[in-house]
């Protein structure tokens, strides 16, 4: 809770705490809530059900359990043991130099799981490797600390920005707000990558393919050396630093560097050879670093799981990632990670709380115990549709359960029957939803059209001969290209990465961008 309470606020998350503790008092919860308890195992019964034996810990010995099991039977058997349980810490030669125990001598290492607070990297050099959200705080924090020198190491760039939109300016006017709009709400195809940083593999750029990062506290300690941008540019547009992140009060720096290949027996990183511009930077560096925090994430671990019993695993849960065909009484919640982590809904309004952010995993929770219930109900039309919510990845990838926030939360609710339909929607938001993108931003009358698999983007062919992509509820206009000619756009189909359109004079496939891949005329 370290990181969380500074960035978040202690005051919510006390708040938040209340709050569980008064619904669990509300519906009679705490008998069945069985806390300080550890499962040890989960066996089938050959009669049906499962048996879940579990240990207590021992309140008069610290870190002790008890030795007697007890054993519970349950027809249905909820998996929610998250997926940051077990530190990776991947192997780098060399790095066995560097000490994991607490308050060692010299050179040292620690997973991020065990920092606690700023005195770990107070007046040391810090290499943080790994440049996801977590990385980021951290290096933010050992700026904040008063480290001597901060390397923040990425194995293939990342996108970063503010989690609002907020503190800019255009053409001199400063925006800013004191309830900002959550940025990942205005994402769209054309501006997903603004904010790349490290250089992503082109075959990375999108957020269909990469995990967004919301952490920016430290982005101007990263762009500090590579900014070199006309003043007139900076007019036109520009985003602003806090005052205390940057000149006079501070010029420090964290630099960015690719993940080193190894350590030499003095400590010193082994960085590769690239043409990433941090690989040139850092080329000739000699950085020795004396604590080395590893950011590198978590992976699972269901030992619990009765081998004998052949339970399945996250990873085999083929219904919507929550539980495996034929093995139903069995459900995995929580272990799927949305691309997007940040609500679009700014305020959540609970009981007695008027103002918190909290993530996206929670409602995807509910919405995955939603679906499961209506499977093992028998309320579930079959066969499922195909998914089509998954970030995309490379099959030698470590995290693979990376969905889109809005086509996954879409897809569930379709299951369910939940999805409203375009009557509901007329009743409670009016006609703007079909009069505003059509007769404001398309004039032309609307003849074809394509849901987009993967992002919250509405694919319309018009009669003029255009394909336009709107995003958000309110039909905002995207990008727009010509299938060929004047005449009536007749088929849409938007895949994974693409949109293949027919037109009366001929058809082909644009990228999302509205870049032509290739098109075929029709004479």
């Amino acid at each position: 809770m370290n990181l969380l309470d500074r960035f978040s606020g202690t005051k919510y998350f006390q708040e938040y705490v209340a709050y569980l503790r008064e619904y669990c008092d509300h519906f009679a919860l705490w008998p069945r809530i069985k806390l300080q308890t550890k499962v040890v195992n989960i066996l089938r019964n050959p009669s049906g059900g499962h048996t879940i034996s579990y240990v207590s810990r021992n309140s008069e010995l610290e870190n002790a359990w008890s030795t007697v099991p007890t054993l519970v039977k349950a027809e249905y058997v909820v998996v929610c043991t998250g997926l940051h349980v077990i530190p990776s810490v991947p192997t780098i030669p060399g790095a066995e130099y560097f000490s994991m125990q607490d308050e060692s001598e010299g050179p040292s290492a620690l997973h991020s799981h065990r920092y606690k607070s700023r005195s770990q990297l107070q007046g040391k050099r810090i290499m943080i490797l790994g440049t996801g959200e977590t990385g980021m705080d951290i290096a933010y924090e050992a700026v904040q600390a008063g480290a001597t020198e901060v390397t923040l190491c990425s194995r293939s760039g990342f996108l970063s920005f503010p989690k609002a939109l907020n503190d800019f300016e255009i053409l001199g006017f400063k925006f800013e707000s004191k309830k900002p709009v959550p940025i990942d709400s205005l994402i769209t195809n054309l501006g997903e990558t603004a904010y790349v940083i490290g250089e992503l593999d082109p075959s990375r750029l999108g957020r269909a393919y990469v995990f967004l990062n919301k952490s920016h506290k430290a982005m101007p300690y990263i762009n500090r050396p590579y900014r070199n941008r006309p003043k007139f540019l900076d007019y036109l547009s520009r985003y602003i630093d806090p005052p205390e992140d940057s000149p006079p009060q501070t010029n420090f720096v964290v630099d960015l560097a690719p993940f080193p290949t190894s350590f030499s027996k003095e400590g010193r990183a082994v960085f590769p050879i690239s043409h990433r511009k941090d690989a040139i930077r850092m080329a000739n560096r000699i950085v020795k670093p004396e604590l080395v925090v590893f950011a590198t994430g978590y992976t699972q671990s269901f030992d619990f799981l009765d081998k004998e019993s052949g339970y399945a695993t996250p990873a085999d849960a083929d219904m919507r990632d929550v539980t495996k065909t034929g093995d139903e009484s069995v459900a995995f919640i929580g272990f799927v990670r949305p691309g997007v982590g940040m609500m679009h809904e700014p305020q959540v309004k609970f009981w007695n709380i008027d103002e918190i952010w909290l993530g996206a995993i929670p409602p995807l929770a509910e919405m995955q115990i939603f679906f499961w219930i209506s499977v093992i109900k028998g309320q579930v039309i079959m066969p499922l549709t195909a998914p089509h919510y998954h970030l995309l990845v490379k099959d030698t990838a470590r995290i693979k359960y990376g969905v889109d926030h809005s086509a996954y939360m879409s897809t569930l609710a379709k299951d369910i029957g939940a999805s409203p339909g375009l009557w509901e929607l007329w009743l409670e938001y009016d006609t703007h939803i079909l009069i505003s993108p059509i007769s404001l931003s398309f004039p032309q009358p609307v003849t074809a059209l394509s849901f987009d698999p993967i992002s919250d983007v509405l694919w319309a062919g018009s009669s003029a001969g255009d394909v336009t992509g709107y995003y958000g509820t309110r039909g905002i206009r995207g990008v727009s290209y010509k299938v060929g000619g004047t005449l009536p756009v007749k088929k849409v189909v938007a895949g994974e990465n693409h949109v293949r359109a027919l037109g009366v004079e001929g058809f082909g496939t644009w990228a999302k961008g509205g870049m032509n891949k290739w098109y075929f005329r029709c004479d």
